[in-house]
């Protein structure tokens, strides 16, 4: 009799399927690294909250983009204007929380600036001298953003393509116009036989009150007592920015120490608290003032500095003697020493300590 062997069959069909079932493990592990893989290379965006690196949409009422990413139309507009809406360029940086650069643009008329929705920006904008020049002091700026004292933004970007308004005072030039307050009367410049008019010249020359021809006299022990009128050359310009430093060049040998007033209010020396970069390009100046940067000086709302001082017993000011009143408004620029880094003051921190707006010089001329 002989006996089959089914050995053979029955191991030949395990292993047929044992082969048939590492495959499929096989196929399914490929499809699990490769799921993962893509989840991994092609993240969903976040779109129900904190990202935990300070991107939170939720803050957010309108829905934002699926790539959280979007381009904002920024405009600036000029609120001195009163005949209709004036836009004008600055250029404005958007600075994540941490202090770094996300994107700055030079067109503030209908330019873009790309930004992700969600995440909060400090912005700021810097000047540029002359007239129709920029101001940094931003006013007022789209809602739920807050604007503090020295124009800078802090907004939450919102928005799948969105249009800003800001609104800052365009810069301006300044003219001026000077009473002898002891003569009572309007002080003649040298530059023409009128004493009542504004002059926008750099260096004018104030003198007597009879002509342009003779200074104002002050005797020994005397009072130079004298109010400077100072407005913006346009009506829709402010020559102030970031503050004015009023500077008083005289020889202290023969004068004693000022009585400064700004809309008569009585004002302190701030030589002290000057930048270091304000400091040494002032140094020829005996004193400094300060108007704050929230005081308009636009045509329409002129500001009055009040200057008075005594000559020290036994001195006679003349000619060699005369007291030169300027003023140097405080902007804001980059810094020539720090990338991306924004600075305050009058003069940048440059070697050569470049004005940010134009130092505009007057002369008190004692004969």
């Amino acid at each position: 009799m002989k006996i089959r062997s089914i050995s053979n069959k029955s191991g030949k069909g395990n292993g047929m399927w044992l082969g048939i079932f590492g495959v499929a493990v096989l196929v399914l592990l490929v499809a699990a690294v490769f799921g993962i893989y893509k989840n991994q290379a092609a993240p969903e965006p976040d779109v129900d909250g904190d990202d935990g690196n300070g991107q939170d949409v939720s803050a957010c009422a309108t829905k934002c983009p699926d790539t959280l990413t979007f381009a904002a139309v920024v405009n600036m507009e000029n609120p001195l204007n009163q005949t209709g809406t004036e836009t004008y360029d600055t250029t404005m940086y958007f600075f994540n929380t941490d202090g770094s650069l996300k994107t700055s643009s030079a067109d503030s008329t209908a330019g873009a600036s790309t930004l992700e929705c969600g995440r909060t920006y400090t912005i700021q904008t810097i000047s540029t001298s002359g007239a129709a020049g920029d101001s940094a002091l931003i006013k007022a700026a789209p809602t739920g953003a807050s604007v503090s004292a020295d124009g800078t933004v802090t907004m939450t970007a919102c928005g799948a393509g969105e249009t800003w308004t800001f609104r800052a005072n365009q810069h301006g030039l300044p003219e001026v116009r000077a009473k002898d307050i002891v003569g009572d009367g309007f002080m003649f410049d040298t530059l023409d036989a009128s004493a009542t008019d504004y002059e926008s010249t750099d260096g004018a020359i104030f003198g007597g009150t009879t002509n342009n021809v003779t200074g104002v006299t002050v005797d020994s022990g005397g009072e130079l007592h004298v109010m400077e009128y100072v407005r913006a050359t346009a009506d829709d310009q402010d020559v102030n920015d970031l503050g004015i430093l009023v500077l008083v060049d005289m020889p202290t040998s023969v004068w004693g120490t000022p009585t400064v007033k700004i809309d008569g209010n009585a004002v302190s020396d701030v030589t002290a608290s000057l930048s270091d970069q304000e400091r040494i390009a002032y140094s020829d100046y005996e004193y400094a003032y300060l108007i704050p940067s929230g005081r308009i000086v636009s045509q329409a709302k002129e500001i009055a500095v009040d200057f008075s001082v005594f000559a020290l017993s036994g001195q006679n000011p003349t000619g060699a003697h005369n007291v030169s009143i300027d003023y140097s408004p405080r902007g804001r620029y980059a810094s020539t020493q720090q990338t991306n880094v924004l600075k305050v003051g009058a003069v940048d921190d440059s070697t050569s300590r470049t004005q940010i707006h134009t130092l505009h010089d007057t002369v008190i001329w004692v004969a």
